[in-house]
Parts: structure tokens; sequence; C-alpha cells
């Protein structure tokens, strides 16, 4: 017999007890409920209206968007605002003069742009602090080089080492050396301000526009401003060394300032997904949102849509469907009639475990692929990276399934096989959903020599090492579609990379796989020795 009937031959049973499983999954109408539930959700999906908002409604909340000094970093939420105020304002001058247009990401427009500080130095404290955190970004892969934030952290440090030595000498209380420091580190913090240069604040205008907006910046100039227009006063505490070399803070009014520069902006293939929209479900009736984005909002439909609901249901659902298929397959009398046809047994269990994962293949795709074409047609996104989930979550319930399929080789019982999975897919979801947490909650700043990770920490990432990473897969998937749908700059996906550096794509596959073929290895060799 030749190679090629023996494949044909092959083929023919898998396809025998594919059949055999099917009926099955439709006897149990859970598979008819997984279809209803997403076609529902597609439906839904095809309901949505995303009405772009005019120019200058859309221009005029850009500025919203921009770095004004209160921003915070935050695990799994990225960039928010901070709780201290603002130290800076933007506002569009000129929208009066833009001219209307049905698509007005793909114009060309000249803007007056202007910044107010809220707080002394407000502006140049908003641009330091962007300048900082490129520059600490760039310094993870150059740690030797030479830049403002690492003079500006040696100076401050060596000086509060001075002030703390000269405290104690004096029999200083510690808050007294505290205030000091605080206040050199002021005084030091002024001295980087200063020294800010018109290039810097031109910089910082042209990256708020692409970060923001994915706008590419032809040219961006200051606009002199008489005296009166661009000085204003607010009184504030500052502090100040005295000619003993101590450090105090006084009441004192201060300069504010308002800067205006005139900024050339043109659409790029990417403006439109992070362009201002109104949206809404059935056709406009039930309003969403006033201001979101086609390229975020679609990622949040797939993160919390089919990765938070979407995705759990449907594993559990297919665990529950699938839980049956081998213990009935071990039955008295089905495994008798089975076992005396010409088929080895591993070829009997791994067909029946190819057929639980094609029905899983089968759901997932439904749901997935309607789903994206539902969103391209509404959003007119067509992001190829959103197909990624069709693999990932095939590959996540090909664990679970080895998984069942152990438990019931051993069992024969399909509700410890349902409540092993729904156990495993708990305690996964704790372990990933606590390391990533940890991971990013990490201060970045501390040396490897210097961490000392606590016992539950080490626990869980103890933990999360040796057990599958099914989680870490969503998150990796998550990563590639979120950067795919906003289109970032270099520095903002340099952020993304940073905020997913503890997730690896080989380590994660491999390890799943070494568990997906430990339970198989079990359940083969459990069902080869015994005697039915």
């Amino acid at each position: 017999m030749n190679l090629f009937e023996t494949m044909g031959r092959e083929w023919r049973r898998f396809v025998a007890i594919l059949k055999d499983s099917f009926r099955e999954t439709l006897d149990s109408y859970v598979f008819v409920a997984v279809l209803i539930f997403s076609a529902l959700a597609i439906l839904l999906m095809a309901t949505v209206s995303l009405e772009p908002h005019k120019i200058d409604q859309g221009l005029r909340k850009l500025p919203e968007k921009f770095s004004n000094g209160s921003e915070r970093d935050l695990p799994l939420f990225g960039r928010v605002p901070g709780v201290e105020p603002p130290q800076t304002s933007f506002e569009i001058k000129n929208l009066g003069d833009l001219e209307g247009s049905s698509r007005p990401w793909e114009g060309e427009y000249e803007l007056l742009v202007e910044t107010k500080d809220l707080e002394p130095y407000g502006t140049l404290i908003t641009v330091l602090l962007e300048i900082f955190r490129e520059e600490e970004r760039k310094e993870k892969d150059n740690p030797a080089r030479n830049s403002r934030l690492r003079k500006f952290k040696e100076d401050t440090e060596t000086e509060a080492a001075r002030i703390e030595q000269r405290g104690k000498r004096k029999g200083k209380r510690p808050e007294e050396i505290k205030d000091e420091i605080n206040a050199y580190n002021t005084i030091r913090a002024i001295q980087e301000l200063t020294a800010l240069n018109e290039d810097d604040l031109k910089n910082f205008i042209k990256s708020q526009f692409q970060e923001k907006g994915n706008w590419d910046v032809t040219s961006v100039s200051t606009v002199d401003l008489p005296e009166d227009q661009r000085k204003f006063k607010m009184q504030r505490r500052i502090s100040e060394r005295t000619e003993d070399g101590e450090y105090k803070t006084k009441t004192v009014t201060l300069d504010g300032e308002v800067r205006q520069f005139k900024v050339k902006i043109k659409g790029t293939p990417t403006t439109y997904r992070v362009w201002p929209h109104r949206t809404s479900i059935f056709f406009g009736a039930v309003k969403i949102s006033e201001n979101s984005e086609p390229g975020p909002f679609v990622h949040d439909v797939i993160f919390w849509g089919v990765g938070a609901v979407g995705a759990p249901l449907i594993m559990l659902l297919a665990c529950i469907i699938t839980a049956f298929y081998i213990p009935n397959m071990l039955r008295k009398g089905t495994i008798d009639l089975l076992l005396a046809k010409p088929i080895r047994r591993l070829s009997l269990l791994g067909y029946k475990y190819l057929g639980g994962l094609t029905f899983m293949f089968l759901t997932t795709t439904f749901l997935v692929f309607g789903l994206w074409i539902a969103l391209g047609l509404r959003s007119w996104i067509w992001e190829p990276a959103f197909l990624l989930l069709i693999p990932i979550l095939t590959f996540q319930f090909a664990m679970y399934y080895a998984l069942s399929t152990m438990i019931a080789v051993l069992t024969r019982s399909p509700i410890v096989c349902i409540l092993g999975c729904v156990l495993m897919y708990g305690v996964l979801f704790a372990v990933g959903g606590l390391y990533g947490l940890i991971s990013q909650f990490k201060d970045p700043r501390a040396s490897k020599e210097k961490e000392s990770p606590g016992w539950f920490s080490s626990t869980v990432k103890f933990a999360h090492v040796g057990l599958p990473h099914n989680n870490d897969l969503f998150w990796l998937a998550n990563k590639q579609i979120k950067v795919s749908l906003t289109a970032p700059t270099s520095a903002a996906k340099s952020e993304i990379d940073e905020e997913y550096s503890h997730y690896n794509w080989g380590e994660s596959i491999a390890v799943t796989v070494i568990w997906i073929v430990l339970f198989m290895t079990l359940a083969y060799w459990r069902f080869a020795v015994k005697d039915y």
C-alpha cells in the first residue's frame, strides 16, 4: 500500500470520528448556543455607527490629549491623567479659519497653538518631563549615554548626600534635612528648566501632534508676542539658598508665560484611526460615546468583547461540550466496537483530540472572522492582526483539552473533566494576572542587584515559570493588535514594548506545548495499557 492510500485511509477514519463527535455536539445543544451567542455579537457590531467630528471640533479636542505635566504611567491603563493639577494648558486659536471636509483627517492645515502656564514654569516643566521620559527610554538601550536626566540625577544625589552629612554634623532633625534636600531639588530643577531652548519647545509641540494625532508635522515656528501678552503674574512659594548654604522657602510673585506656535500639519494614512468620532449602536439609536477613536474603539471591542468576555465564555462552553467526547467513547459497548475495528488505540485517541480542537477552531473562526468583517464594514479598519486571535484561542484550548483528555482516560467522568478544566483556568488566570501586575509595578529604576522581591512575588513568578503560559499568549496578541490599530510613533511603540517586555512568544509557546505533550503522553499511556 503506497503513501497516498495510507493517508486517504487515515483521513477517512478521522472524518468518521469527527462526524461522530459532531453528532454528539449537536445533541447537547450547547454548540447551537455558542453559534447563537457569536451571531448576536456579530450582528450587534454590524449596527455600530461612527460619525466623524468636523475639522474644527476634532482639532479642538486634540490639545486635550497633549501631555500637560500631570500624567502617570499605570499598569494595564498606560499613561493616564495624574491626581496633581496640570502644569500647562493648550489651545488652538484659529479654528474659525479652517474649512470643513467630510474626511478632515486627509487635509493639510496651518494652526496657531497657544500654551499657557497654569503653574510657574508650567510649560517648561511639561517639556522637560517629556525629554526625561524619552532619555530614560533611550538609556535602557544605552546605559552609558550622557543625558540631561542622568546629569540631573547625579547632581541631586550628590547634593542630597552632602546636605545630609552636614545636617547630621549640626544635629538637625530629619525633617529639616529633608526640607533642605527638597529645596535644593527645586532650585536644581529651575536651573534645568531655564536651560531649555526654543528648539526643545518646538520639538515638543511637533511630537504631540505626531504621537497624539498621527499627524505629519511639516513645520513648527514660534510667534513673537508683545510683553504684555506674553507675561502674567502668579503668587507661589519657592525655595532659595541662604548665605550660610542652607535652603529656605518663601512666597513670591512669579511670571507665568503664554507662548504661541505656528504649526503646519498634514494627514497620514493612520490619522483616521485616532480622529474623534461619535459612536453608537443600532444604527445610531443608542449612543456609546461622544468622543471615540476608530482604532482604540476596535481595540476595546477586541480586548473586552472577545478577550475578556467572548473567549472565556467560548472556552468554558468548549470544555463542557468536548468533555463528553472521550468518556462517551469509553463507555462499555462503544469502546468494544471501536477497538474491534482495524484502528490503533493511539490513532483513535488522537483523532478524538483533533476533533475537539476542530470544534474550537470552527467556533472561534466564526466569532473572530465575523467580528472582523462586521467591524471592518462599519469602521473601515481592516486589521489582519485581529485574526491572530483564531490560532491563539485554539492553541489555548489545546492545553485545556489535553488536560480534559487525560482526566477522561483516567476517570471516564465528563463532570471531573469539566471541573479540572475550570480549576486549571482559574489557577492560570490568577497566576497570569498577578504576574502581569507584579511585573508592571516593578520599579524600573531598581537595579537587579538591589531588587529583592518578597515571598509573594517570588512565589507568583515561580508558579508562572512552571505553569502553562496561556494568558501570556493573549497579552502578546493584544500587544500586536494594539500597535497595529493605533499606529503609534516609534517612541510610543517603545513604551508599549516596555509594557509587554515580560512576555515572550517563544517561551510562552514552548512551555504550553510541554504541558500539552505531558498531558497527552499520560493519556496515551493509560489508554494503551488499559484493558477495556
